[in-house]
């Protein structure tokens, strides 16, 4: 049962990221958001290349338990990014109507 529920929570974590960063792409680039949209998905697929030639050697010189402590912890990043793009999008708003506030007195 555990490893079932943290593939969710990893799931909606990956769902989230995936959402959210396409939405800023569109948002940001409106005029290019197929050009921006591209230079994601190839960026996307070149690291998804690059990835499974090291893992093996990875695993092998490593061990599995320092391997494992390596994954772990971009785990706990990719949750993390989550926490900072939640605060981005609660805090956002206001940040950016006291930056449009700013510019206009000077």
């Amino acid at each position: 049962m555990g490893p079932v529920v943290s593939d969710v929570v990893f799931g909606f974590a990956m769902i989230l990221l995936y959402v959210s960063a396409n939405s800023y792409i569109i948002g940001s680039y409106s005029n290019y958001a197929a050009t921006a949209m591209a230079a994601k998905a190839l960026i996307r697929s070149e690291i998804g290349v690059m990835v499974p030639p090291f893992v093996n050697p990875m695993f092998h010189n490593m061990g599995f338990k320092y391997a494992g402590l390596l994954l772990g912890a971009s785990y706990i990043g990719d949750c993390a990014s989550v926490c900072v793009l939640y605060l981005v999008w609660r805090e956002g708003p206001s940040a950016l109507k006291e930056g449009v506030q700013e510019s206009e007195d000077s």
